[in-house]
């Protein structure tokens, strides 16, 4: 058995502060598809309450101390008429890359919902091509330089990345993108806390390599990114088996693979005598990959990367429409990615193996959304 240990230094802990941050960001939607109407500037609203870390839980050092929050926003998105207008909250986390007292240089992430008030709709909305569904996720990257004005005052500024889709749950989905600017103040109640670490824990990290069972189900809409729409949701039947190990506290690899059955593949080839034979055997697919997951308390935020070895219905659908003329988009015959977060129902930091968990993922074609799963999960 291989177990590293690591401790922390013997200051006293003290409280995690609570904080307020009003913001406002301005940007502007990216064109990526052709045929869909214009935007002009969006505007946005925000608050986030949450609370700096002060190295309470044992993972406030590894991230070095970063503020943890749940933000509100109400979004202009550039075109009154089409996209109208929405509301999201995010779970996120501010990291401290580098700086001193007075000046320090962040990185934000977030990862929530969203709630669109004038989604496609084919008789109301027909040209918002963009998002198909009010609820979406949503997920907004941050890059800001924070000024200490005061004891209890600090101004940011800086650039944003937000992210809309609907995960291919419902068409059409070309998905909003907007960077832009930004600009708030964070309030601390009392004074801005100075950082202290758990002394007198040592944690002991299982090293030994695991063995993972997983099990999902998905669902998504079978069709391109914006027709046909108002078909069938159809599931899509998963599972996973693959190998994990721990470098460190925070940080793991994962290598293995995941198999999917897709019910709408199924349909398609029934409904078309697409295949004389095997017709359900060519509904599946055969992902080897390679991952890593992040930490963060009892969360688990998990990247994979990988590269189809079975995928028969795809690798001839694009051969036909190359035949008759479509576009063969050999990329989406190789390529598949998931994201993905996973709640344990244990300790992942204390105990490493013996760990049930439930999970949500999105999974990706060559960039572009496949399907949503939800999954539970066992390491042993």
């Amino acid at each position: 058995m291989v177990r590293d240990s690591f401790a922390q230094d013997v200051r006293v802990p003290v409280k995690n502060v609570f904080f307020v941050e009003p913001g406002f960001k301005m940007g502007r939607m990216i064109d990526i598809f052709p045929g869909v109407p214009s935007a002009t500037d969006s505007y946005f609203t925000e608050i986030n309450l949450g609370y700096q870390t002060t190295g309470k839980q044992w993972w406030n050092s590894y991230y070095n101390y970063p503020r943890v929050g749940v933000l509100l926003s109400y979004a202009y998105l550039g075109n009154k008429d089409v996209l109208g207008s929405n509301i999201s909250i995010l779970p996120n986390m501010s990291l401290k890359i580098t700086g001193n007292e007075k000046f320090s240089l962040r990185g934000r992430i977030g990862l929530g919902f969203s709630w669109f008030l004038k989604p496609y709709d084919r008789i109301t909305n027909p040209e918002n091509k963009f998002i198909g569904s009010r609820i979406t996720q949503y997920s907004q990257f941050t890059l800001e330089g924070n000024i200490k004005l005061s004891e209890k005052v600090l101004l940011t500024s800086g650039v944003s990345f937000h992210h809309y889709s609907t995960g291919h749950v419902q068409i059409p989905n070309i998905g909003v993108n907007i960077p832009g600017f930004n600009l708030g103040l964070v309030f601390y109640p009392t004074k801005i806390p100075d950082r202290s670490h758990y002394t007198d824990t040592v944690f002991t990290v299982d090293k030994r390599l695991l063995f993972n069972l997983q099990l999902g189900l998905g669902v998504h809409e079978y069709a391109s990114t914006t027709f046909a729409t108002g078909g069938p949701k159809y599931p899509i039947y998963g599972g996973a088996l693959f190998l994990s190990k721990r470098l460190g506290m925070i940080l793991g690899l994962q290598l293995g693979f995941h198999i999917n059955y897709y019910a709408s593949f199924y349909d398609y080839i029934i409904a078309n005598d697409f295949y004389a034979s095997k017709q359900r055997l060519k509904a599946f697919t055969l992902t080897p990959f390679v991952g890593a997951e992040l930490l963060v308390g009892r969360l688990g935020f998990t990247g994979q990367l990988g590269i189809y070895a079975y995928n028969p219905f795809v690798n001839d659908m694009n051969e036909h429409f190359k035949e008759t003329g479509g576009k063969n988009n050999y990329l989406k015959r190789v390529n598949t990615n998931r994201l993905g977060v996973k709640y344990y129902l244990v300790d992942a930091t204390r105990s490493a193996s013996k760990k049930p968990y439930i999970g949500l993922l999105i999974k990706t074609v060559a960039g572009q959304a496949d399907f949503v799963e939800v999954n539970i999960g066992y390491a042993f």
